[in-house]
């Protein structure tokens, strides 16, 4: 004989037990012209380290910036979930060492502590992306750097 198990649409309530459910929520934490962000949807908690879970959704725009930011004390890992996006990224106090990526659905980053980087670039019209990193990172490790000139991505 064959048991069978209902499936039924999760929700925070029903999936307590289990561990927590991560949905976009109505309300963003801020949003600018590069990107929506929903800030801690979510922590996992790892050996007494805890990670939070944030959601953003880069947004279309041209394939220039004039500033990157860090993270010193924690590592940080992008995962894109819609579509592909284009990440700038650059080593050195002043970010002098410059390079950018293209990151596939399916394929994420993890940044080391350290290593300068932008929002996240869609490749079509907007792309929704992961991002994890040590919680409370944004309110008291975020670094910021405004390069003296603009840098223009190049697709092949």
């Amino acid at each position: 004989m064959k048991n069978k198990i209902k499936v039924k649409e999760v929700t925070k309530d029903n999936f307590a037990n289990y561990g927590q459910v991560i949905k976009e929520p109505s309300e963003k934490d801020w949003t600018s012209p590069s990107v929506d962000y929903w800030s801690n949807l979510g922590t996992i908690d790892f050996n007494q380290t805890e990670v939070e879970v944030n959601l953003g959704i880069a947004k279309s725009r041209s394939l220039e910036f004039t500033e990157l930011e860090r993270h010193n004390q924690s590592p940080e890992m992008l995962i894109p979930v819609g579509g592909e996006i284009i990440v700038p990224v650059a080593t050195g106090e002043d970010a002098s060492k410059k390079e950018a990526f293209l990151i596939s659905k399916g394929e994420a980053l993890i940044f080391k502590k350290g290593i300068w980087h932008s929002t996240p670039f869609p490749v079509e019209n907007k792309c929704k992306f992961l991002v994890l990193y040590k919680r409370d990172t944004i309110p008291h490790d975020k670094n910021m750097i405004n390069l003296e000139n603009e840098y223009t991505l190049e697709m092949n």
